[in-house]
């Protein structure tokens, strides 16, 4: 599950850095990825730490 969940993290960021680096609209959209980056690395620590 954790791999699961990192490997999406990884995808999610790699989209941010994409759209950040094209144009502005596209760095509209990545910043509203941003919270779903952090809620997956809250989730991952959470579940490394066995809570």
């Amino acid at each position: 599950m954790i791999f699961i969940l990192w490997a999406i993290r990884v995808g999610v960021s790699g989209v941010i850095i994409a759209l950040s680096g094209i144009a502005f609209m596209p760095r509209e959209a990545a910043c509203r990825l941003i919270p779903l980056q952090k809620f997956l690395t809250n989730q991952i620590e959470r579940r490394r730490a066995g809570l």
